[in-house]
């Protein structure tokens, strides 16, 4: 969620989308619709499914797919008309992070067409694999988190050369490590909440 959305926030403030409903619109569908019905992964699904013991993940996602589904187009739909109403007094401003950093960027390269087109491609084929070889939880989170290093670690030699992308990938795994722990330490607290009531 977070390194597909620090992808695709620059594009979305690039396309006149004020900050804040990039950030709602990323939120909803990661956040929300992606990590509660998540058939894959079962992260979140398996967290609730052991307080309330129920030993498969995905007979509680099975389950509760009503809900899942008046919840996603119930909070998409209002959060869309919102939004709408939204930016007809919308005015981006002169200084806007999109606008400095449309005017910093150089021209794009064939590598960062290349991996803009790698990395869709990449996530699809890790869903492919979690389906065919049935990988759920840790082992689904593996995959996914050691393909996002993998292309990181491939844009990093694209935009920095060879031997200078060394230190900026040292630089962006700390920043993502710590990044992961300012945004997840709650979940500690909030999942202390979901084991309260159980064995």
């Amino acid at each position: 969620m977070a390194l597909v959305g620090a992808i695709m926030l620059p594009a979305a403030l690039k396309a006149g989308l004020p900050p804040i409903w990039a950030a709602v619109a990323m939120n909803i569908f990661g956040h929300g619709v992606g990590l509660s019905g998540d058939y894959f992964i079962q992260g979140a699904p398996a967290i609730t499914a052991k307080a309330a013991n129920i030993d498969n993940p995905l007979t509680l996602i099975q389950a509760s797919f009503p809900l899942w589904l008046v919840m996603s187009i119930v909070t998409v739909g209002c959060s869309f008309f919102m939004m709408k109403k939204d930016l007809k007094n919308y005015a981006p401003k002169a200084n806007s992070p999109a606008k400095a950093q449309s005017a910093e960027a150089s021209k794009p390269t064939i590598g960062v067409y290349f991996v803009s087109i790698l990395t869709p491609l990449a996530f699809l084929l890790d869903i492919y694999i979690m389906y065919k070889y049935k990988l759920k939880g840790g082992d689904a989170t593996a995959l996914v988190g050691g393909t996002t290093v993998l292309i990181m670690v491939f844009a990093s030699i694209i935009k920095h050369n060879f031997v200078n992308s060394f230190e900026k990938i040292t630089d962006y795994i700390r920043e993502g490590f710590m990044f992961g722990i300012k945004i997840f330490a709650p979940v500690i607290i909030i999942g202390a909440f979901f084991f309260l009531g159980s064995e």
